[in-house]
């Protein structure tokens, strides 16, 4: 299917402009197109006739004497010029350009036949022959191939009969030459067309065509500086109609590779099975076989299902996923339904090389995900606030109804009608916290809806902040570099540590992903009755409880922020949960926040050691991140002293902001 011959047409005769052949044209007319059938000749032959043909209209253009002749030169010669200079890109190229100037060429022709009152079929055919050529070159179809054949075929054998009855036996021979060559390039694409037919029975091998040459839109616009996100990746919101989880995309770069990863939402991942389920019924030699028909690389696509591989966290750690991989662009993989709860709904797209948004799609198209580079719909962005909503105040009754595929992608009103008439009370809530619902960042480029007056709620119960301990065997200058990197870059969840090879290797980095929480920074409420409870770890960091605006669960003990058992769909709302604490603390609960806390909403560091008190202070003095206002070393907007602390009593907490 890849030979020259069965795309290589031009009209030698379009080449000269003289009315009398000479001997040497003659024979050039004649053996020229038939040497072009053997692809290194033709390629040699297209490029010097392209020449051939620019420089007999340089002549015309220089004797042009009218206004109307010279803009007609000036035309042919841009265009021989193009032809020649795509030489230089692809013969395939410079062959459409030529190819377009044959057809201008006929239809000039024919128009001037036709205004004389004269009909030449012989110029009809090469007219229709031009325009099919030029419509299989830009897009190839087993169907346009064959026409092309057929066309060209009935051309030939026709020139011939009028060549033999003139007696230019060269001539004649050489449309004989080409019309058999051209009867035969018209047979095996017939042979193809049929064995496309036989093979596109099979709904399978429609599908999986369909996707690898899916084309689609899309409103992400990014260019490689853009992707120049550091250590913690370019994140991107709003992206993913109805596909991604929290419509949040990360890109990151490493090894001169960049690699797309995102979450599809737990129904997505449901309808993914049948997808996949398709390519593990699929021949793949019947596959490699279309492909070849439809001029694709039967080489170019493999197919690994439950393929194993390591996670960045552990040696030892691995899971299984489905890995599609397209040579000379990237992969696609996605954790199979064996996988961690996290992992069997993220998909990587991996491209090697320069970033494409175009080749990350013809990738994301083997599983029709092609819709992540659209921008998310007002009505998704608007189900996602009410289920944010739903799970703040009745986490146990939006968790059944959340992943029912009948109330997921319901219409927002329709939704909060079905949702109030199971919950009454949210009816209230829709109308009043609903509007309060807004963007919050919480990485660059990073936004979460959050319910914004929910941390002054909290505080009024009695929540006076969250904290988190840092554990682990670490060595002094270790310690003092993982507060700083904290300080700068905000407090990372595992799965964030792992993507950006952060302190990778946590007490319990595995079982956070076993347990479904490794996007999730553990925290624990900080209360009056709570505040001299001893815990692991040299240093404790506090936050603010402004974190738990961008939406939380919780647990009154250490459960390892458990999202796989039926103790989350059991989980305490928010405010009966502070209300508990504030009465009965448990000295284990857990606040789990998404991915991660940013720096703004660390409040303060304890530390008793002074050896890394200091340290972190000359540290941040170091880099910059000390300012000094009014004679006064300031971080994160508090005086160092208030901001370094010993103990927990030693630190005023923010309080609640007056109704």
């Amino acid at each position: 299917m890849n030979n020259y011959v069965s795309f290589y047409h031009r009209i030698i005769k379009f080449d000269f402009i003289e009315e009398e052949k000479g001997h040497i044209q003659r024979i050039s007319t004649a053996l020229l197109p038939v040497i072009s059938l053997y692809k290194p000749a033709g390629m040699v032959v297209n490029f010097g006739m392209n020449g051939v043909r620019l420089v007999n209209h340089v002549k015309l253009l220089a004797c042009a004497d009218s206004k109307g002749d010279l803009a007609i030169e000036v035309f042919h010669t841009s265009v021989c010029i193009i032809g020649i200079a795509s030489s230089v890109f692809g013969s395939r190229v410079a062959m459409q350009v030529m190819a377009l100037h044959d057809l201008v060429q006929n239809i000039a022709e024919m128009t001037r036949s036709v205004s004389r009152g004269e009909f030449d079929l012989m110029l009809l055919l090469e007219t229709a022959g031009s325009g099919v050529y030029v419509l299989m070159l830009s897009k190839h179809s087993v169907e346009l191939t064959l026409l092309s054949f057929s066309i060209q075929a009935m051309i030939e054998f026709s020139k011939s009969a009028r060549h033999f009855q003139r007696g230019e036996i060269l001539e004649g021979l050489s449309k004989v030459v080409m019309g058999s060559a051209r009867s035969f390039g018209a047979l095996q694409q017939g042979k193809m067309l049929y064995r496309k037919r036989v093979l596109l029975r099979d709904p399978m091998l429609v599908e999986c065509l369909r996707r690898l040459k899916s084309e689609k839109s899309n409103t992400l616009k990014l260019s490689e500086g853009d992707l120049q996100g550091g250590d913690l990746g370019t994140h991107v919101t709003g992206f993913g109609q109805e596909l991604v989880k929290n419509d949040h995309l990360s890109f990151w770069q490493k090894d001169g590779k960049t690699t797309l990863i995102f979450r599809v939402n737990h129904v997505v991942r449901e309808q993914l099975a049948h997808t996949i389920d398709q390519y593990r019924n699929l021949d793949q030699n019947r596959l490699s076989e279309l492909m070849q028909i439809e001029q694709l690389d039967p080489s170019s696509l493999t197919i690994e299902l439950d393929k194993q591989v390591f996670l960045p966290l552990r040696s030892h750690y691995t899971c299984r996923v489905h890995q599609f991989s397209i040579k000379k662009l990237g992969s696609l993989s996605i954790g199979t339904f064996g996988a961690d709860h996290l992992l069997k709904n993220e998909v990587r797209v991996e491209i090697e090389g320069d970033a494409d948004i175009k080749s990350m799609q013809k990738l994301l198209a083997l599983l029709d995900l092609q819709r992540v580079f659209e921008e998310a719909r007002s009505e998704d962005i608007q189900r996602m606030k009410i289920w944010h909503l739903f799970r703040t105040f009745y986490p146990g009754e939006a968790y059944p109804m959340e992943r029912s595929k009948d109330y997921f992608f319901m219409d927002p009103v329709e939704l909060m009608h079905a949702i109030s008439e199971r919950v009454p009370q949210m009816q209230v809530h829709f109308e009043n916290d609903l509007p309060k619902m807004q963007l919050i960042e919480i990485m660059p480029g990073q936004y979460v809806y959050g319910l914004k007056g929910l941390a002054d709620d909290l505080r009024a119960q009695g929540a006076l902040g969250l904290r988190a301990n840092l554990t682990g065997e670490w060595e002094e200058e270790s310690q003092i570099d993982r507060i700083v990197n904290i300080i700068d870059k905000g407090m990372l969840s595992t799965d964030m540590r792992a993507k950006a090879g952060i302190n990778v290797e946590g007490m319990s980095s595995a079982t956070d992903y076993l347990y479904g929480s490794a996007d999730r920074v553990f925290t624990r409420l900080v209360t009056e009755r709570n505040l001299g409870d001893d815990d692991f770890g040299v240093v404790q960091l506090l936050f603010s409880v402004d974190a738990m605006e961008t939406g939380s669960y919780q647990y009154h003990y250490d459960e390892f922020g458990d999202r796989v058992n039926s103790i989350y769909q059991e989980r305490p709302d928010v405010f009966s949960f502070v209300d508990s604490q504030v009465r009965s603390p448990t000295s284990g609960n857990e606040v789990m926040i998404r991915n991660s806390i940013r720096p703004e909403w660390i409040t303060g560091i304890i530390a008793d050691n002074d050896a890394i008190r200091e340290g972190v202070i000359m540290r941040l003095r170091e880099k910059g991140m000390i300012q000094s206002i009014n004679n006064q070393e300031m971080i994160l907007g508090q005086h160092v002293n208030d901001f370094f602390v010993r103990s927990f009593r030693d630190k005023v907490f923010p309080v609640a902001k007056a109704a």
